[in-house]
């Protein structure tokens, strides 16, 4: 009885999620099925599919958002004529992102998704403006969002282990079937029923705080392990910053990262420990005197990320790093003065919004920082004066002419071309990549010198990729010969992505791949060989490596389909693994990685 009465609070759980959010609710789950066809009829293919299932996995945010707003200020109006209402603005905003879609082909829309954020701080803020005992909502909300995690982590692995366990009862081999009903079950737990018992459980804005408790497991938790933690992490920077003083070094650019994450976690945990700094001692001094303690560290961080920005202009990603690190100097000085915590929320709505609709975004300065360096690079090189474009006739090191490449490339994704206003020896403005560096005289060793320039400064390596590929008549397939061989199977990977497992079955055979191991058996079941196929395409480049190859173009060579064969023999299998393109990744003068996308695997079996 007590299950039972168990499993209906549950479901009431769920209901009442869906009664309080059912547009919401609606929408995770519309979500998920069109993410399962996907996944199931279309494969993954890149169409107007996807962008559909992203336009509406951001409603969902939008939407709830919006409930909020009706739950603070619209309350006792017309529920489903403000649900109407916010549901048709919703589906505009998508239309219209659509349609950009539609012009651009581009599926991550920085001014759509840039709502998600906005809206989840939003759905944070709203129900504690003008109220009593903010830190507590907050405390039940965190509360609530750890609970479902919780909920939802259990449920999806135990649901996983029956699923499992069915499979290697009831299935002779591994069923992908089984594999994929485990993730669809897991990702239907966390988006839809996750979603429910979340929003079931969060407090109403006019509810009353006065008495709430937070959990003690997350308070001793807060106490005894996060905060002593947050305390010897900040011992170990400290120590860094003394030993780059002492070394006289200037600190790694990696420290941004080390000190913003931290600090903006230390953040969620200061405002969580609020409501018990007045009894807590202990608490008190933590969220009195880390503020202190932590705006040295972000002056470190922006120092190192300004020498990156010195060296190699804005670019989006430090754009967004330096905006991070003002609004956690900002958070700090709040915490200091004792000021009211919804400034936390408004301010990173305010950076968000400065980062992605104003006209000090972060694309637009990035893009204004880039092409200011490259005219200083082509000014310095002589390659640019009074806006017309010369070659560049100083000879540079692969490292700087990589540099004029890069920016340039950078502008090319970001911005256009013709915007810097280059223009060459008959006055007509550069349009294309392409055409610039024709006009710069760019060379190919330059293109090819790609340095990994890490954030803590090591020292960068130099890399280069060989691209061998056979040689064939343009547009044309290549047709494999697989004259002598009485099987044959085709293997693929995605985008090369890490190795896929396969299974392919005959008559007389069963072919697994797994693991880069061809795995032979016949029908009952004997092992007739076991083939390591990456060891077969490293021993292709080891030939290909002896040859005198010729047609060298932008480090690259077209070979004879021959070329591009390995023959051998393993056990009773006699097999051939053929390629059409292995590009050969080289770090600092060694082979580190060998990529492709596909093969065709043939074999018989010996007489």
């Amino acid at each position: 009885m007590k299950i039972k009465e168990n499993l209906k609070k549950l479901l009431l759980h769920f209901k009442s999620g869906f009664e309080r959010f059912p547009i919401t609710i609606i929408l995770a789950f519309i979500h998920f099925i069109t993410g399962v066809y996907i996944a199931e009829v279309r494969s993954f293919e890149s169409d107007n599919f996807i962008e559909i299932n992203l336009l509406i996995f951001g409603s969902i945010f939008i939407t709830a958002m919006a409930e909020i707003i009706w739950e603070k200020y619209l309350y006792g109006k017309n529920r489903w004529l403000v649900r109407g209402i916010y549901s048709v603005i919703t589906f505009v905003l998508s239309i219209i992102f659509y349609v950009e879609y539609l012009r651009t082909n581009d599926y991550y829309n920085i001014y759509y998704f840039a709502l998600i954020p906005i809206s989840i701080i939003l759905f944070v803020l709203i129900p504690i403006l003008n109220r009593e005992n903010k830190e507590k909502y907050l405390q039940s909300e965190f509360s609530d969002f750890v609970i479902t995690g919780i909920f939802a982590l259990i449920l999806s692995a135990g649901i996983g282990i029956v699923l499992t366990t069915v499979n290697y009862l009831f299935f002779k081999s591994r069923s992908f079937f089984i594999f994929r009903l485990t993730m669809y079950s897991s990702w239907f737990i966390a988006e839809v029923l996750g979603a429910s018992l979340f929003l079931s459980l969060l407090k109403k804005p006019d509810d009353d705080l006065e008495n709430y408790e937070f959990p003690s497991i997350f308070n001793s938790l807060i106490k005894f392990v996060i905060i002593p933690l947050i305390a010897i992490y900040t011992g170990v920077l400290y120590i860094y910053m003394a030993k780059t003083v002492i070394s006289m070094q200037l600190p790694k650019g990696l420290i941004s990262h080390l000190v913003l994450w931290y600090t903006a976690f230390s953040v969620i945990i200061m405002i969580l420990i609020t409501p018990f700094t007045q009894k807590d001692k202990f608490l008190g001094n933590f969220k009195k005197y880390f503020p202190y303690f932590s705006i040295p560290l972000i002056f470190a961080s922006l120092f190192a990320l300004f020498q990156r920005i010195y060296q190699y202009g804005i670019t989006e990603k430090r754009y967004y790093v330096l905006i991070l690190i003002f609004w956690l100097l900002f958070c700090m000085i709040l915490f200091i003065r004792k000021m009211n915590i919804t400034g936390i929320f408004i301010s990173l709505i305010a950076c968000v919004v400065i980062a992605v609709y104003t006209p000090f975004s972060a694309k637009s300065v990035s893009n204004f920082s880039q092409k200011e360096r490259l005219k200083r690079m082509l000014v310095k090189y002589g390659a640019l004066k009074d806006g017309k474009i010369s070659k560049i006739t100083q000879k540079l090191a692969d490292r700087e002419g990589n540099q004029i490449h890069t920016t340039i490339a950078y502008i090319s994704n970001n911005s256009t071309i013709q915007k810097l206003n280059f223009k060459n020896e008959k006055g007509e403005v550069y349009s294309t990549l392409e055409d610039l560096e024709k006009g710069l005289d760019v060379k190919e060793s330059w293109k090819d010198y790609y340095v990994y320039e890490s954030e803590d400064e090591e020292i960068p390596e130099k890399q280069k990729v060989i691209t061998y590929e056979i040689r064939n008549i343009e547009n044309s397939e290549v047709i494999s010969d697989t004259a002598g061989y009485d099987n044959f199977i085709s293997y693929r990977k995605i985008d090369n992505a890490e190795p896929i497992d396969q299974e392919n079955e005959s008559e007389k055979y069963k072919i697994t791949t797994r693991n880069k191991l061809i795995t032979i058996k016949s029908k009952d079941g004997m092992e007739l060989a076991k083939i390591n196929y990456e060891d077969a395409i490293k021993q292709i480049v080891s030939k290909l490596k002896t040859l005198k190859l010729q047609d060298k173009k932008n480090e690259g060579y077209e070979v004879s389909q021959k070329d591009l064969e390995y023959i051998g023999t393993e056990g009773k299998i006699n097999y051939k693994i053929s390629l059409r393109r292995i590009d050969e990744q080289i770090v600092d003068g060694k082979t580190k990685d060998l990529y492709y996308e596909e093969f065709d695997f043939m074999f018989s079996e010996k007489k």
